[in-house]
Parts: structure tokens; sequence; C-alpha cells
């Protein structure tokens, strides 16, 4: 190890338990409460701990595996949003001469769908069948796209211009 080489302070058990508990919330009065220290002491020793350069940098990262994570994640929950509001009805049903009919779950994305159910009636004609399909909400699914594209687009903020309305009358013209 060289002279004027930083040695690298390990965390005690408690301090892991606080950035544990930091990280749920970021509130770091209650993660050292969870940590196991005083309530009568825990402000303190959060602003005490919070300042600790190796607690800051177990905290950064932690922060950034749990992103790293977190993407993924919301790529796949996109992907299937994507798959919902972008989805068509034929993509699961097809149209004919005799009607309506199921395409096999063989050749179709089930993904997209909530609910299949069957109804069998019987009447004096015989027994009719029928069969119901519910697909997920394309208004939802379009609904947290459009959230998700507002809060994480890396595209530029545009401001527009404010429009200001003149009265005729207030202003004698």
């Amino acid at each position: 190890m060289l002279p004027d080489a930083k040695k690298e302070k390990k965390l005690t058990p408690k301090e892991q338990l606080f950035i544990s508990g930091y990280l749920i919330d970021f509130n770091a009065t209650q993660a050292a409460i969870d940590a196991g220290y005083s309530k009568k002491t825990a402000r303190a020793i959060a602003t005490e701990n919070l300042s600790k350069p190796h607690i800051q940098d177990a905290i950064k990262i932690e922060v950034d595996r749990l992103l790293k994570d977190n993407r993924g994640l919301a790529l796949r929950v996109v992907r299937e949003c994507e798959k919902i509001a972008f989805g068509k009805i034929s993509d699961v049903i097809g149209f004919d001469d005799d009607g309506v009919t199921l395409k096999s779950s063989d050749d179709i994305d089930t993904s997209t769908i909530e609910s299949v159910s069957f109804d069998e009636t019987f009447s004096k004609g015989g027994m009719s069948k029928r069969k119901r399909i519910k697909l997920y909400s394309k208004e939802k699914a379009l609904e947290i796209l459009a959230k998700y594209t507002a809060l994480y687009s890396d595209a530029p903020k545009i401001d527009m211009p404010k429009i200001i309305y003149i009265d005729k009358q207030d202003n004698g013209l």
C-alpha cells in the first residue's frame, strides 16, 4: 500500500443498517432509529453519518446499483406497456365470413390479454357458446407511457411564449 493512499474504512454493522434504511425512503433520522441508535440522538447521528465520506461513498455505490437495476426493470415495463398501448384487437381475433374467431394461442402474444371467458346458453334452438376476450386497457398503458416519456425524456424542454390577451374596451382601442 502506498504511503499517501487513503485507507478504505469498513462500514460497521450499524452503519450498514443505517444505509439500508436510508435507501428505503431517504429519511436519515428514521434510518438511524431503525439501525439501533437512540431516538434522542438519532437526528444528530443521522447528520453525522451522512457527513462521513465512507458512508457517502457506500450510499453512492448502492444508489448507482439500484438505478442500474431499475433501468432494466423500467425498460421491461415500457416494452409491456407499448405492446398493450399499440396492440390491435385483430392481433388476437380474426374476422371472416363466419364472424369472429379467436386466433390460436400459438400465433398471438397472450401477454396483452387480461382474460378469456366462455359462456354457454341453452335455448329451444340448442346450445350456443360465446367467447369473450378482454384486453388490458390501452388507455392506461398510454397514460403510463405518457408519464414515463414526460418524466424521463432526454428531449430539451421548450418554453412556449406566453400569450397576452388585450381587452379592447379596457385599453381604449
